[in-house]
């Protein structure tokens, strides 16, 4: 894996595509996150936590890194004559230092992160990606989000045989794994949700009799 510092090194697409030739596989990664994401960071920090990632993706795709973005900040409108009522509308501002790199993938706004991009340039040089959300409730939770991507990544690489490495070959093998994992995670929530709604259902029934 490598790690990237973006806000010191301008992110350019000779700089990125550099980068991603030394690979023996026509796939990479990119984690994406914000100051405020503070188990990303120290995710990223722990030499024992990047090892292990590096273990998993071995040596044939590799996993950028970011130095964290700058968080969004709020600033709220509202009515401004004395002693009247009047909603607070919130407004988002995107530092100007972020703008850069979420349009370089594609994202509105730095209240999407963190997620894990999955990419590479297809035979017509168009960038084609697949979104991971990571989820950041804390060092477990995070690490574990990327440790399941990567994970998905790595098995479905491993069953393209040598010679079509370089081919699109990889990258629709991994979007094929990772909208068929986040398909089965919709269907448990699906589930998830029914069995609830039965027992509750149950629960109230049992209080009329």
């Amino acid at each position: 894996m490598f790690e990237l510092d973006i806000i010191k090194s301008e992110l350019s697409l000779e700089l990125l595509r550099g980068l991603c030739d030394m690979s023996n596989s026509r796939i990479a990664g990119f984690i994406l996150y914000t100051r405020k994401h503070a188990n990303i960071v120290k995710i990223l920090k722990d030499d024992d936590y990047w090892c292990s990632l590096d273990e998993i993706s071995g040596p044939n795709w590799p996993i950028f890194a970011v130095r964290p973005l700058e968080s969004r900040y709020c600033s709220r409108r509202g009515s401004p004559i004395p002693g009247t009522i009047s909603m607070m509308v919130p407004t988002y501002h995107e530092p100007n230092a972020n703008r850069r790199v979420l349009k370089y993938f594609g994202l509105e706004e730095s209240g999407h992160l963190p997620c894990f991009i999955v990419f590479m340039w297809d035979d017509n040089n168009q960038l084609c990606q697949i979104d991971w959300k990571i989820d950041d409730y804390s060092v477990d939770t995070a690490y574990n989000s990327i440790k399941e991507v990567v994970d998905l990544i790595s098995k479905a690489e491993q069953e393209i045989l040598p010679e079509y490495k370089m081919s699109t070959s990889v990258f629709r093998q991994v979007k094929s794994e990772i909208e068929g994992s986040k398909f089965r995670k919709s269907l448990l929530r699906i589930c998830k949700g029914c069995e609830n709604g039965i027992s509750l259902m149950g629960s109230v029934a049992s209080l009329v009799k």
